[in-house]
């Protein structure tokens, strides 16, 4: 048991389902309380939160994350960089909930997207932007540490807690909007001060140990070099945040309600895909950061291809159960809610691309090459735009979709090609190419059987899920799995035996 808890891939990997697992249950609680209308704008606003979140830490979170990766400075150094950096961002970001008050005041907001008291849902969903963009910086501080287990306890275990509470109780006796983004907003604030206080806690713990105080002109002087530079990864983060966020935005502005809250609900099942390799990517860019500063290039690629060897398989087989039966997904969020069985299909396809390939950023925004990192995210973020800005209106959820697939596919692509040409050979192994289009056939052929078996209800499709897992769990050992992790699983079976 210490073991696991001291393996911070696992806690945050279970963290990540935790939280995501959460956040499936009050979502659908949310979903058949609110109808499609409701739950729509509620996810507009998260998405519109999530995309202010980007800006508002001011990229300092990546470069401090890059800072602390060097390895070389004392702990109490970065500490003094991070509390300065925090500072900062905290500035930027009450400014940011200042501007949001004035666009509701000037009816700005009330002109773009036409829901009911969407002013006020506004300003509830942004009191929560400061208190987020500080646990951004204190994320990075935790993770360059080797804290990513403790920071997931404070942020995903506990804000699921929060919500698992709250949402129950808010249905039953208050299931408004509003109500529902009050809960959104207070989870950030908890975790926030969560944070706070473990920082301060471990700050007198170790206060005889520390380091000697460094000078404030040290502090001033590296803070601005780092400032200077995150604008570039402020840049980046905010461009890969409009290409996961602005489908929604645009579908907001111009489709039916009710069409915005199935494709949110499809949009936050498909986020399965990435479960896990966000999970093993928390020291993914501290591990190249320190690579890169050895001049250890074969050390890059190491990370790389164990990354993949990890990340095809998983997301793979969730982009094949998604495809296939998230056009059954009614059965769960209920009767108001359609899927589109092409949406269904390109909406996971995104996720799939970004979950396999995204780490690929952090092999050139961690070892120098963050500009080129930042053009072509630009480049894929005005794709997606213009393509929504084009197509959505006419064709709706398919073209929000379908151009979150191709920009995502577009910007991963030029990332992987200018990542062989760093390193000089190509991360990870051909057979990771394909667990995504063996999962969607395996998937088809579980759901034709499933249909086989009885009428279109949640028994049947769940016994079509299981047989999808079986299947494609025996094609996996067989084939995906590294074979040494598949020697070390087969001795690990035989021993307990």
């Amino acid at each position: 048991m210490r073991r696991i808890l001291r393996n911070d891939v696992v806690i945050v990997m279970g963290g990540q389902i935790v939280l995501l697992m959460t956040g499936v249950v009050t979502s659908t609680i949310i979903a058949r309380a609110l109808a499609a209308d409701g739950y729509g704008v509620v996810n507009l606003l998260r998405n519109i939160l999530v995309i202010a979140l980007t800006v508002s830490p001011l990229g300092l979170d990546v470069a401090l994350l890059k800072f602390c990766g060097r390895g070389r400075d004392p702990d109490s150094f970065k500490l003094a960089i991070a509390w300065k950096l925090r500072a900062i961002a905290r500035v930027a970001a009450i400014l940011a909930v200042i501007l949001v008050g004035l666009a509701v005041a000037t009816g700005f907001i009330q002109r773009i997207y036409a829901f009911p008291a969407v002013g006020q849902a506004f300003l509830i969903t942004f009191l929560a932007l400061p208190f987020a963009t500080d646990a951004a910086l204190l994320g990075a501080v935790y993770r360059a540490s080797g804290g990513a287990g403790r920071y997931a306890l404070l942020v995903s275990y506990a804000q699921s807690a929060f919500r698992i509470v709250a949402v129950p109780l808010t249905v039953v006796f208050c299931p408004t909007i509003e109500a529902i983004l009050w809960i959104n907003t207070l989870q950030i604030i908890l975790s926030s001060l969560l944070l706070s206080a473990d920082l301060r806690r471990q700050e007198k713990t170790n206060a005889r140990a520390a380091d000697a105080q460094p000078q404030a002109k040290a502090v001033d002087a590296e803070a601005k070099r780092l400032l200077r530079e995150s604008v570039w990864m402020c840049l980046s983060i905010l461009a890969y945040s409009l290409m996961r966020s602005a489908d929604v935005m645009f579908l907001g502005a111009f489709a039916p309600a009710s069409s915005l809250g199935a494709y949110s609900a499809l949009a936050m099942v498909a986020q399965l895909v990435a479960i896990f390799p966000m999970a093993a990517s928390q020291s993914l860019g501290p591990n190249i950061s320190h690579a890169h500063h050895r001049g250890e290039s074969e050390g890059v690629r190491r990370e790389l291809d164990h990354y993949l060897s990890k990340a095809a398989p998983i997301s793979g087989f969730i982009f094949g159960g998604i495809a296939i039966f998230g056009q059954r997904l009614d059965l769960v969020f209920g009767a108001s809610f359609h899927f589109d069985p092409l949406v269904c299909l390109l909406l996971p396809l995104g996720q799939t691309l970004s979950a396999a390939l995204a780490p690929m950023g952090y092999a050139l925004s961690m070892t120098g090459r963050h500009r080129a990192e930042t053009a072509i995210l630009c480049l894929g973020a005005v794709i997606l735009i213009a393509s929504c800005l084009i197509f959505v209106p006419r064709y709706g959820a398919v073209a929000a979709a379908a151009a979150v697939a191709f920009a995502f596919l577009f910007v991963n692509g030029v990332r992987f090609a200018l990542v062989i040409r760093s390193l000089g050979s190509i991360p990870g192994r051909l057979i990771d190419l394909a667990p995504a289009p063996a999962g969607l056939c395996l998937a088809w052929l579980a759901a034709d059987i499933c249909d086989s078996l009885g009428p279109r209800n949640l028994a049947t499709n769940f016994c079509g899920c299981l047989l999808y897992a079986l299947l494609f769990g025996v094609l996996a050992f067989s084939f995906f799995i590294d074979s040494g992790v598949r020697s070390k699983m087969v001795q690990s079976l035989v021993g307990r035996a």
